[in-house]
C-alpha cells in the first residue's frame, strides 16, 4: 500500500495528465488495506477489516469483491495513458478477484500459490477439506525442486498419512523431529495412535514410539553436555528404557556419596512408580 500511494504522490507541478492513473492508484491502495480479515482485531499498523464472526466476514468479502469487480471495470481505464501503470493495477485487482492464472504468474513456490487461493478464493476452507488436492494442483503448475524434504512432509500431513509423515522426518530432520512430531500425529487421529503405540515382535516387543525414543536418547547419551536429558526420555520407555537408563547412570563418574544416595533414590521412586502404574492399568 504504500509503494503504491509513493508512486501516485506527485506534485501539483508533476502532475500533467496523471490526475486519472493518481486516482486509480488510491483507489486499488484503498481496496488492498480494506481486505476483510476473519479476526477480532489486527495489530496496531496493520491494514484489512476485521470481522468477527463468519456471517460478518461473508457479508463484509462480497460487499469488498463487489467493490474490486466494479473498480475492474470502470471506464477511468481507458482515460489512464500509462500503459505499464494501467496493467499493473489491474493485474493486482485479477489477483485480488481470485484469477488463477494471474495468482500462478505472481508467485514463484507451489507454497505461496496455495496460500493465495485460502485468500483469495476459498477463504472459507476449514481444516483439510479439498487441502491435498489443491495442494497437488499447485506443485503441478509450481513444480519445486527442493532438498530439504519440506514438500514430501507438507504432503504427508495434508493427506493425514502418519506413515509419509514419520518417513520423510525421519529421512530429512533427524530423530528430534521424529520424537517430539508423535504426539502431533497421534492428536485426534485413532489411527495414528493405534500405530504409533502398538508393540510390535519386529521391534523387539516395543512401539514405534518408544524405539524412536529410544534413538533419541541414545544420540543425548553420546554427548557430554546432553547426557543428563536421556533419562527423560528412558524413563518414558517402559519396555527397554529402565535398562538402558540404569547402564547409563552406571557409566557416569561419580564421586560424591550424596550424589550416589540421589540416583539410587531416584530409581527407588521411579521402580515404585513403575509399578504402581501396572497395578491400576
Amino acid at each position: 500500500v504504500n509503494m503504491l500511494r509513493f508512486h501516485g504522490s506527485y506534485q501539483l507541478g508533476q502532475m500533467d495528465n496523471r490526475e486519472t492513473e493518481n486516482g486509480l492508484v488510491e483507489a486499488v491502495a484503498v481496496l488492498v488495506s480494506t481486505m476483510p480479515r476473519m479476526r477480532p482485531d489486527l495489530p496496531k499498523g496493520k491494514l484489512g477489516q476485521c470481522c468477527k464472526t463468519r456471517p460478518d466476514f461473508i457479508k463484509a468479502w462480497e460487499k469488498w469483491r463487489g467493490q474490486v469487480s466494479k473498480l475492474e471495470c470502470s471506464a477511468f481505464w481507458i482515460q489512464c495513458s500509462h500503459q505499464k501503470t494501467r496493467d499493473g493495477l489491474k493485474n493486482l485487482l485479477h489477483i485480488m478477484m481470485g484469477n488463477i492464472k494471474d495468482l500462478t504468474a505472481a508467485t514463484s513456490h507451489w507454497l505461496e500459490l496455495f496460500a493465495s487461493h485460502f485468500l483469495y478464493i476459498r477463504p472459507f476452507t476449514v481444516g483439510f477439506e479439498g487441502m491435498h488436492h489443491l495442494a497437488q494442483k499447485c506443485i503441478q503448475l509450481k513444480p519445486s525442486f527442493d532438498t530439504n524434504g519440506l514438500t514430501g512432509l507438507l504432503n504427508g500431513i495434508l493427506s493425514e498419512n502418519p506413515e509419509v509423515v514419520l518417513a520423510e522426518c525421519t529421512k530429512k530432520f533427524g530423530p528430534w523431529m521424529v520424537t517430539h512430531c508423535m504426539e502431533l500425529l497421534a492428536a485426534d487421529n485413532d489411527y495414528a495412535d493405534i500405530m504409533l503405540h502398538e508393540e510390535r515382535p519386529n521391534f523387539g516387543g516395543i512401539s514405534i514410539e518408544e524405539l524412536h525414543r529410544l534413538v533419541y536418547a541414545q544420540v543425548l547419551c553420546s554427548h557430554s553436555s546432553t547426557w543428563q536429558i536421556a533419562p527423560t526420555y528412558l524413563s518414558s520407555c517402559l519396555n527397554q528404557g529402565l535398562g538402558l537408563l540404569e547402564i547409563l547412570l552406571l557409566k557416569q563418574p561419580i564421586q560424591d556419596n550424596r550424589l550416589v544416595l540421589k540416583v539410587r533414590l531416584f530409581n527407588l521412586i521411579f521402580t515404585c512408580g513403575v509399578s504402581v502404574f501396572f497395578s491400576v492399568t
